[in-house]
């Protein structure tokens, strides 16, 4: 399986603001055999092995985990910055929220069209986008050109950089769609399994994304 970046850059020339996506997707499938992998059995696609070793009861344990260590207060009980769980749509006329996930829940996969690598971010953006609909169990995947107020803002003008995360960072985010956003309310106690099953989605488009464009194989 040839990576298919030659587009976009180097595989590690991408900036990708998904950092505990990816943290967690990697805890998630180091040590895991698969049924092929153990039988023996010739591999179609290496990366649907890989996606398939997620598990998503595995995948809150590690965020349980991950609470230990608290955010940006170091030693509180709130999880890693940036989980990627809570879509329960616009705030009401009051101010509270929906308890209920909003239907219409996706991965969010951002670049800036207005950056110097718009081109090349928009390929890397579609990439991902192709990967939540091939590997992701639940929820689809949305692409948008606003990507703002982002860890990946400062690479954008450099290399192909995205944000992946469970809402539209300036349109949503910015609009008080994510109540916990580096707030104490920010507890695992807080997300339901709806929740986590969206984190869990967006850490299947990342694996099978970065397994793609990394070229992943696994032996037989």
């Amino acid at each position: 399986m040839q990576p298919i970046s030659s587009s976009i850059g180097a595989p590690a020339a991408v900036a990708l603001h998904l950092f505990s996506v990816a943290v967690v997707t990697c805890g998630l499938t180091a040590g895991v055999v698969s049924p092929a992998f153990a039988q023996g059995e010739a591999v179609a696609d290496p990366v649907k092995v890989l996606v398939e070793r997620l598990d998503l009861e595995k995948y809150k344990a590690t965020l349980k985990g991950l609470t230990q260590f608290g955010d940006r207060r170091q030693g509180t009980d709130r999880n890693q910055h940036d989980m990627m769980l809570f879509d329960h749509g616009m705030p009401r006329a009051d101010g509270t929220m929906s308890q209920e996930q909003r239907p219409e829940a996706d991965v969010n996969i951002e670049f800036q069209m207005s950056s110097k690598m718009a081109a090349e971010s928009q390929k890397l953006a579609w990439v991902f986008e192709v990967a939540n609909e091939k590997y992701a169990t639940d929820y689809p995947a949305a692409v948008g050109s606003h990507m703002t107020n982002t860890d990946s803002g400062p690479f954008q003008d450099l290399i192909p950089a995205i944000s992946l995360r469970e809402n539209e960072r300036g349109v949503h985010i910015g609009s008080g769609w994510d109540p916990q956003w580096h707030q104490p309310t920010d507890v695992f106690a807080t997300y339901s399994n709806k929740d986590f099953r969206l984190g869990f989605n967006a850490a299947q488009t990342t694996l099978g994304a970065v397994g793609q464009l990394t070229g992943a194989t696994v032996k037989p």
